[in-house]
């Protein structure tokens, strides 16, 4: 009797101990099923998956895309891979219900949502349209050289970049400047077509005296600029067999104070231009002053008086 007792006793706890875990299991499943809509192990390989398919989708847009994109277009492979790890994060999100809910609820007041944040980032959407703008128009790309004329002083420089927010460029100095899409759009601006290698012309404008030999420094000019090595002889064929001059000097205006000569001055690019400028610039004083051409600047005749002492 005694062992018929204690294998039933036995056989008892055994059935409790059994019940209990099987109740465990039952309230860890329903915490999942209340958390993940697949379950928890299958929400690991669904995110597992749509992570590998997003990492695919985006190198193959690499492989395809992102390199036949030059310049202003890049800034569009930017848009794509952003939208596509938005996506892939959203998938994922929605299997998760307390998630899935606080979604629906985001979504339920987007409206309101859209208003704030539209107005707290207006300078930074207003960038982003702007480089859109600027993407999808291309009044200007990488690469070209331009001048924004309506700052003071002016910014000019190549450019290196076209982004979401910004716009880089590099400056004669060599310095980047880093410029909001919405300043560059409402701006006006002057594009040289670097990309299209063409030669750059640039005026070399020096003031003369009225009293001294135009011609003699109109041709000191020319021999100047055509001697210096970074400069170009552009003329065709056709010009150089009827004797055109290889440079191009005329007399532009005449000031209140000095009359004043350009020269034409044609190089390879603007980076060439900036130190072929310079350099003729000071050949030009050192010529002009070695040959008695005066180079004017406003002055002022100051007559003192002495007041005529009053008679006594």
């Amino acid at each position: 009797m005694i062992v018929e007792d204690t294998g039933i006793r036995v056989l008892a706890d055994s059935t409790v101990q059994n019940g209990g875990a099987q109740s465990a299991g039952d309230a860890m499943r329903q915490i999942e099923d209340s958390i993940f809509s697949l379950g928890f192990v299958n929400t690991l390989i669904y995110a597992a998956v749509v992570g590998a398919a997003t990492f695919v989708i985006i190198k193959l847009i690499q492989h395809f895309l992102a390199r036949k994109l030059t310049g202003n277009a890049r800034i569009f492979y930017r848009l794509i891979y952003i939208i596509i790890i938005v996506i892939a994060v959203m998938c994922v999100v929605m299997t998760i219900k307390p998630l899935s809910s606080l979604g629906t609820a985001l979504l339920a007041s987007s409206g309101i949502a859209g208003v704030v944040i539209g107005l707290a980032a207006q300078q930074t959407l207003g960038n982003v349209f702007s480089g859109i703008s600027i993407s999808a128009a291309k009044p200007f790309e990488v690469g070209e050289y331009i001048e924004i004329l309506n700052i003071t002083p002016p910014i000019t420089g190549i450019v290196k970049d076209i982004g979401l927010r910004h716009t880089t460029i590099l400056d004669p100095s060599n310095k980047s400047i880093v410029i909001p899409n919405s300043v560059i759009d409402k701006e006006m601006i002057r594009v040289v077509r670097m990309a299209e290698k063409s030669n750059v012309c640039t005026f070399l404008d020096v003031g003369i005296s009225y009293g001294s030999d135009i011609d003699l420094a109109m041709e000191l000019m020319a021999k100047l600029v055509e001697a210096h090595e970074g400069t170009l002889d552009v003329r065709t064929e056709e010009e150089k067999a009827q004797g055109v001059p290889p440079v191009t000097v005329r007399v532009q205006e005449l000031g209140d104070y000095a009359v004043k000569v350009r020269a034409f001055v044609w190089t390879q690019d603007t980076s060439t231009s900036f130190a072929v400028m310079s350099d003729l610039r000071y050949a030009v004083k050192k010529e002009f002053d070695r040959n008695g051409i005066e180079i004017p600047y406003p002055y002022q005749n100051i007559i003192l008086q002495e007041k005529e002492k009053a008679r006594k």
